[in-house]
């Protein structure tokens, strides 16, 4: 199944994307697990398909006696493989296979931890030439010189393969790490120097949100620092020390960085100016200050971030304590009884009276039984945030039919609990038939926990 074929204009290598078959796990006497295939011909060959797949995993050579019954017999030998098919018009005794360039099943794969796990739909090409694009606009930087791009349909990602001068592969890279592809689906260089890239949307056979044309740009400017600033007290007594902090400042263009900062009193007029990166500071007059980080690259691009301060005034305390009750449970019927504890440096307790009691304000929330509750409420997250990041998106959708059913017709379905466990073990070992013929694919590497989160009916 071949998919996506781009020619090095260089090398003259061919490279393609070859999608495999859905099997999740190897079968004694059929052959391998399914893989995905990313190939690199540098002159004619035999690669493998029907007899090997992947890194030349050999399938069975198999009889069928009668219409439903395989005699499984002995492996095909990927350096002598002998074509003995009835229907062979062509040699019987093949060329040596050769192996993927790049190869991976559903589940993580040993060789290539990063191209991820879950569904497969491998793409190659094309490969970036600086050199085609002399006196172009906006070409890529020399970094990606001589770099194989190859993406995924179903897992929303783009890789840059490096290579050495022959064409070996030496290392994979992701490329845009931070951006979120919907279902690459062809990329091009343009005369310009841009990457053009279709994406195929979130959904099958709908009019996707996320379905466009993008060009992808190389801004070979500087940028400016990214600044983040913080104080480990924003309020509290007099004398009041505060530790000022950087962290997080980063330069994308790994410039050194001059770090300056400013306390500065509200109303105006600077308190204090400061060098270093995370210094500290004692304020000894009550008031609203503003601490001011500015950040300044070695080409002058700078970015500032400020954090609040206000000195003078220690926050209060605040406790309930349950007077003959407990923080766990409630009997209904039965009154929870509490008292609320207040101490303030500066204004006292409400205790002493000091603080009055209309100055105290005491709220409660009850959550009905079923209903979504601060925890039901992160676990859904949790599980929402596990399909977007996953492969699910592509065939399934909330509450409409896509290549696979909503997830609202899976949870009518299924509404006891108890088919919760068949369904996580469905999720991790792929299938069809249910639905229709359509395969799931499988995700060997789901967790108990994340398929509980993953399923329709949790």
């Amino acid at each position: 199944n071949p998919y996506r074929i781009s020619v090095d204009s260089h090398t003259g290598f061919l490279y393609w994307g070859d999608v495999g078959l859905d099997a999740n796990v190897d079968s004694v006497g059929r052959g391998p697990r399914g893989y995905d295939e990313i190939n690199q011909a540098r002159s004619a060959g035999n690669y493998g398909w029907p007899y090997f797949v992947g890194n030349n995993q050999a399938y069975y050579r198999t009889t069928f006696s009668d219409s439903v019954t395989v005699v499984p017999g002995e492996r095909f030998d990927p350096a002598h493989p002998i074509n003995r098919s009835p229907n062979n018009t062509g040699l019987t005794e093949l060329p040596p296979a050769r192996g993927a360039y790049i190869w991976y099943p559903y589940a993580p794969s040993p060789e290539f931890p990063i191209v991820g796990s879950g569904g497969r739909a491998s793409e190659a090409g094309p490969v970036f030439h600086r050199d085609d694009f002399r006196g172009a606009a906006r070409p890529f930087p020399q970094y990606y010189d001589g770099k194989l791009f190859i993406y995924e349909f179903m897992r929303h990602w783009i890789m840059a393969v490096t290579m050495d001068a022959k064409g070996d592969l030496v290392s994979i890279e992701r490329f845009m790490p931070t951006a979120k592809f919907s279902a690459p689906i062809e990329m091009e260089f343009a005369p310009s120097g841009d990457l053009y890239l279709l994406e195929y949307g979130t959904a099958w056979f709908h009019a996707n949100d996320d379905a466009r044309l993008v060009r992808i740009e190389y801004n070979a400017g500087n940028r400016k620092p990214i600044v983040a600033a913080a104080v480990d007290r924003p309020t509290g007594a007099l004398p009041m020390r505060v530790k000022l902090s950087s962290a997080g400042t980063m330069d994308l263009d790994e410039d050194s960085l001059r770090y300056a900062w400013t306390i500065s009193r509200a109303g105006g007029g600077t308190v204090a100016r400061l060098t270093q990166p995370n210094p500290s500071f004692t304020f000894t007059q009550p008031g609203t200050y503003t601490a001011s980080l500015t950040v300044t690259d070695t080409h002058g691009a700078h970015s500032t971030a400020s954090v609040p301060i206000a000195a003078g005034n220690e926050p209060a305390n605040v406790d309930i304590d349950l007077v003959g009750s407990n923080r766990t449970f409630f009997f209904p019927g039965i009154p929870v009884r509490y008292a609320v504890r207040v101490t303030d440096r500066e204004d006292g307790s409400l205790g002493s009276g000091t603080i009055p009691a209309s100055r105290v304000s005491v709220t409660a929330q009850y959550v009905k039984e079923g209903a979504t509750s601060s925890g039901a409420a992160s676990v859904n997250e949790t599980g929402r945030r596990l399909i977007e990041g996953s492969d699910c998106l592509s065939c399934h959708q909330l509450n409409r039919k896509s290549i696979g059913p909503a997830y609202v017709d899976v949870a009518r379905k299924y509404k006891d609990s108890t088919v919760t466990a068949r369904l996580v073990g469905k999720i991790r070992e792929g299938g069809s038939g249910v639905w229709g013929n359509v395969a799931m694919p499988a995700h060997p590497a789901l967790t108990d926990e994340q398929g509980l989160q993953w399923s329709p009916t949790s």
